[in-house]
């Protein structure tokens, strides 16, 4: 009997190893690179330092690739990127095998870098508060349309994701008001939820889309206030998002 306990046991961690490696796997498919810490919370760990034996595994397997990024201002720290081979072993029947992405370390810029950890971060987020998930880099849009950060649907409703860390100008805002009154409608979207790092970056872009009045949508103006704008936009901070019922 001990000897079967010690079977068990052996091929249950087998299978556990493998299921962590898919799940990691999964997950940088869509997001490509990411950090110890943000994989870690991919397999529900609560600290980043119990990833490390299945990220090196993984490195060492040829399925993933490290890099020490050197950013001006940050303390040096490592990204873990799928490689062309980890990419080939979850790639499912739908994926076009010629547009199977793989980690380039000189592509990563400090504008980029943080952007795209934020949207992980979110991403995770959202899985907790019950959405699922859709990375929109292999989204079909039509042209003019804007593709957003991400999308989480529940409860039979989509949303547009936007993770804004940086403001943009006040008519730009005002396009992407109009582009994304018209997208709804266009693929039965709920609307848009934006998130944003602080309260004060939060309350100052919804304040912007306040102020737009008028939009053209399916070709004609419609006067927009701002009951309008609260019915298909939402604006949360990283925090409310987090704890939101």
């Amino acid at each position: 009997m001990a000897g079967d306990n010690f079977i068990r046991s052996y091929s249950e961690r087998m299978a556990k190893k493998q299921d962590n490696e898919t799940e990691i796997l999964r997950f940088l498919k869509d997001e490509i690179f990411s950090t110890a810490e943000i994989l870690s919370k991919v397999l529900n760990y609560t600290a980043a330092s119990t990833a490390y034996g299945t990220l090196n595994r993984m490195c060492t397997n040829g399925l993933l690739s490290t890099e020490q990024i050197n950013l001006g201002g940050y303390r040096p720290f490592k990204l873990y990127g799928i490689t062309q081979h980890g990419a080939v072993m979850v790639m499912e029947d739908h994926d076009d095998p010629f547009k199977l992405k793989a980690f380039e370390p000189s592509k990563i810029t400090l504008s980029t870098l943080e952007h795209r950890l934020d949207i992980q971060r979110m991403r995770l987020v959202a899985k907790n508060q019950g959405y699922q998930w859709k990375s929109t880099s292999n989204l079909k849009l039509e042209k003019g349309q804007k593709y957003p950060d991400g999308l989480m649907r529940k409860d039979g409703n989509i949303w547009a994701v936007e993770v804004e860390r940086i403001a943009k100008s006040p008519k730009r805002y005002r396009e992407i008001t109009e582009i994304y009154l018209n997208q709804i409608t266009q693929n039965s979207w709920s609307g848009v939820v934006y998130l944003f790092p602080n309260a004060q970056l939060r309350d100052r872009v919804r304040r912007i889309f306040h102020a737009v009045d008028s939009a053209t949508i399916a070709g004609q103006l419609h006067r927009i206030t701002p009951e309008i704008i609260d019915r298909y936009f939402q604006f949360k901070n990283y925090e409310e998002f987090m704890y939101e019922d």
